[in-house]
Formats: C-alpha cells, sequence, structure tokens
C-alpha cells in the first residue's frame, strides 16, 4: 500500500494526479510518433501540451539525413506545387522565391513550423537548374570545369502566424575536368535531380578544389544556420 505525505491530501499527491500521469504519457507518445507506426488520434491530440512539431517540406533524402544529423524529430509533407520560376529574378531572389513558393502550398496547424528550401548551381550569373537529359548533364559540367561557380540555398520557416526567410551563399572551386571524368561521372547517375548537374556529397565531391563557405548549404540545408533559426520558433534537436 503506498502511503502519503502526511499533511498532502491524497486528491493533491502527485501519484494520485491521475491527468498528470496522462499527460505525461501522451507527450512520450507525441514525441516518438514520427520516428514510429503510433497513429495519434484526434481525442489523443487534443489531450496534448501544443507542443512545437518540425515539418520537413521536401522529400530530398539529402535534407532528411541533414535535420537527422542535427537530432531533429520531423514529419515530411512535401509540397505538389510545380515550381515555376521567372527568369527575371536574380539568383538569391529566385532560391527565395521557391522556397517561399513550396511552403506556401503546404497548409498548416497551430503548433507546427515548416522548413522548405531551394538550392541552386550559378555560373555568369546564369542559373544551372537540374539536367533534363545527358547533353544538358555534361554541358554543365563543361562550364563548370577548372572555374568557381555559386552556390545559393534559400530557405523559409513558417508558422500559421509568421514566417522567416534567408539565403546563404558559398563559393566552389571545380579543378580541370577531361572529358572522360565528366562522362565516367555521369555514368554514375548522380547527375539526375541535382542543380548544376553534381553533387557534392557524393562522388562530385572528387571534382571541387576548394570551397568558400558553407558546406552543408551545397548539399542542400545550410544546417548550422538553419539550427539557430529553428530555436527561435521553439524547436531544438536531440
Amino acid at each position: 500500500m503506498f502511503k502519503v505525505k502526511k499533511g498532502i491530501p491524497i486528491r493533491n499527491a502527485p501519484f494520485f494526479n491521475v491527468f498528470s500521469i496522462i499527460k505525461f504519457i501522451f507527450t512520450i507518445l507525441f514525441n516518438s510518433v514520427n520516428s514510429s507506426n503510433i497513429k495519434i488520434t484526434p481525442c489523443m491530440e487534443r489531450m496534448l501540451p501544443r507542443m512545437k512539431r518540425l515539418i520537413l517540406g521536401s522529400q530530398s533524402p539529402r535534407r532528411k539525413d541533414l535535420l537527422h544529423l542535427a537530432g531533429y524529430d520531423f514529419e515530411v509533407r512535401p509540397s505538389r506545387a510545380e515550381e515555376i520560376m521567372e527568369k527575371t529574378l536574380s539568383p538569391d531572389e529566385a532560391v527565395l522565391y521557391l522556397a517561399r513558393f513550396k511552403a506556401e502550398a503546404i497548409s498548416l496547424k497551430e503548433n507546427e513550423v515548416l522548413l522548405t528550401s531551394d538550392t541552386v548551381v550559378v555560373q555568369d550569373n546564369e542559373i544551372l537548374g537540374k539536367p533534363a537529359d545527358l547533353q544538358e548533364a555534361r554541358n554543365h559540367l563543361k562550364r563548370l570545369s577548372g572555374r568557381t561557380h555559386q552556390v545559393y540555398t534559400g530557405v523559409c520557416i513558417s508558422t500559421v502566424e509568421e514566417q522567416k526567410e534567408f539565403f546563404v551563399l558559398t563559393d566552389v572551386t571545380f579543378f580541370p575536368l577531361t572529358d572522360d571524368e565528366i562522362d565516367d561521372y555521369i555514368e554514375t547517375g548522380e547527375v539526375w535531380d541535382k542543380a548544376g548537374s553534381y553533387g557534392i556529397q557524393g562522388k562530385g565531391a572528387l571534382f571541387v578544389e576548394k570551397i568558400h563557405g558553407d558546406y552543408y548549404s551545397v548539399v542542400g540545408l545550410p544546417l548550422a544556420r538553419v539550427v539557430r533559426e529553428l530555436k527561435t520558433f521553439g524547436i531544438v534537436g536531440s
């Protein structure tokens, strides 16, 4: 039989505060829901404390990996909107526009914080997007060969009440590349779905002589800056 400290009515004793116990259990479930198959019902959700919840508006495996690296639990909720951008935009305006465009296509609940991002490669002030075919991938890599290009990543952090955006610029210099090196790299398949037709986190790293700026921004997310900005929204990694 449990004893309660003298002078404290049973109904006020911590052990017998049933609501606190239930709230504690549901809090544990809430923190686990993004990394398990637990389903939170509407009834349970109403009982949960209104904790901030991180939403990643991207299916990019690279951005997922970086958020896991920083210790975040999050839900993936990608934007289905078609990315259409005016060609008159400057590179910094373009990445901010695309990050914001993705955010505006995703609905949020009151306690959710949405992270969206976009990255472009720029050479001679021209945006080099994802290659449409082999020839375009080859042309991109030939243009980057032996030269310094710029990588812009725009980030948008949104709630139902506010929105903050910023971009990070990094200079990347390639060694001179031979035609054989370019063709061998294209055969790896890394060029697809990557701005500028290369991935610095893969074998594309073998082309890089030096970088000036944030390496992770080139990968797809300026992680250190993002971590600091998310703290201001009440999102902290483990």
